[in-house]
């Protein structure tokens, strides 16, 4: 709670930096792999797929202009949800990708001055989120409540400070059912310099 209220007043600071994304994800992964319980760890895969425009694996990731210290804390908090709602385990994809040109139409309310973002995309096959809470599972508080979704521990606060960071950074997030099942979410973050903020 007191994190969010440093957010929703402005008194967190980004110390911006160019932040190889590859790099951030291997080590959120890393992490991730080391927190996934011991009895489910060989049920667990993590992939990190980049990507070029058209779709074909790249080494060439472009950097974006961010807080490394927050970026991670939204990936690591990403990870650990798809980690929490994968309770069969399965694949965990982590994919950066040039975003499509032009500009999501989920979450409008987040302001940007960019004109090219990296996308992030963190999928998982676990239990997806129906389509009645995509667009509220960023609120505060809220979960998505299901006898399966009861099990899991959580305040329904992960995503709002995810939202919140996200924002800071003049990028998007927004959440979406996969066809084959589970759940994938969406980040794009600027890659052009951010101009002052008054």
């Amino acid at each position: 709670m007191i994190e969010i209220a440093q957010l929703e007043t402005g008194a967190f600071q980004l110390e911006y930096s160019l932040v190889d994304i590859p790099t951030l994800a291997r080590q959120a992964i890393a992490i991730a792999e080391r927190h996934v319980p011991e009895p489910l760890r060989d049920r667990f895969t993590f992939d990190l797929q980049c990507r070029d425009g058209v779709g074909n694996q790249t080494q060439d990731v472009p950097p974006v202009r961010g807080d490394v210290r927050y970026l991670r804390k939204v990936l690591d908090h990403l990870l650990d949800n798809a980690v929490r709602y994968s309770p069969a385990g399965g694949r965990i994809d982590v994919i950066a990708r040039p975003a499509p040109q032009g500009e999501p139409t989920i979450m409008p309310d987040q302001p940007h001055h960019a004109h090219a973002f990296l996308e992030i995309c963190v999928c998982d096959f676990g239990l997806g989120i129906a389509q009645e809470h995509l667009e509220r599972i960023f609120e505060h508080f809220y979960r998505v409540d299901t006898r399966l979704t009861s099990e899991v521990y959580g305040l329904g606060l992960g995503l709002t400070v995810c939202h919140y960071l996200v924002a800071l950074h003049q990028g998007r997030i927004w959440a979406e059912s996969c066809p084959d099942g589970g759940s994938a979410f969406h980040m794009w973050l600027p890659l052009e310099e951010l101009p002052a903020m008054a």
